[in-house]
């Protein structure tokens, strides 16, 4: 019981801690999202663990602070909010996520498919983790950018290659410098800019 204890109280710490962050972020005048964010398809908690840390990177990499939440409907204050859940497969084959954005432009919810996940990173011999991730912020991507906003290279990329995956190994694929413009402004403005609500499918299948 004691145990149990710990680690509730160490995950309110983390939580805390996350919320402290943004806060702080916001402050130096950072944009800050929320994810709001569900795995329905049964990773290990190391896997969700490594994998967020790495969205957060990536998304610290162009100035946004992430803010996640297991909270459906959490107070957003303003802030753009993303409902991000992981399910085990697509309707349909070799699509590994899949973005809605809402019809105000304040954010929208995106699906990553575990099973195409698994596909691409073993077919590669990548981390499992570190393609999650980088699923996940594509999917992220398509909310935060203007239509159309898959990319000739880089992380929107529709159709990962060799060369892409072995960066999404090494820590290393970016938004391009006009996407990162893009994002923050989004981010930092969510209520100023309305846009019709839209899909986009990821494949991300490599050849």
């Amino acid at each position: 019981m004691a145990g149990h204890l710990g680690f509730r109280s160490l995950v309110a710490a983390i939580m805390l801690a996350g919320l402290s962050d943004a806060v702080a972020g916001e402050e130096a005048g950072r944009p800050t999202i929320i994810v709001e964010f569900f795995d329905h398809a049964g990773l290990s908690a190391e896997t969700l663990t490594r994998a967020k840390h790495d969205v957060s990177r990536i998304y610290g990499d162009v100035g946004v602070e992430v803010l996640w939440t297991d909270v459906a409907g959490k107070d957003a204050h303003g802030r753009f909010v993303i409902h991000l859940m992981i399910r085990p497969r697509a309707a349909r084959p070799r699509v590994m996520g899949s973005a809605f954005s809402n019809p105000h432009g304040t954010g929208g919810t995106a699906f990553v498919y575990r099973d195409r996940v698994l596909d691409v990173a073993r077919s590669r011999d990548v981390d499992v983790a570190r393609v999650l991730a980088y699923a996940m912020a594509h999917e992220m991507g398509h909310l935060l950018l203007p239509y159309p906003s898959h990319a000739v290279a880089g992380i929107m990329h529709a159709d990962w290659n060799g060369d892409e995956l072995r960066d999404i190994g090494a820590g290393s694929l970016r938004f391009t410098p006009e996407q990162a413009n893009a994002i923050r402004a989004k981010a930092s403005a969510p209520r100023a800019v309305t846009t019709v609500a839209g899909r986009a499918d990821s494949p991300l299948s490599d050849p």
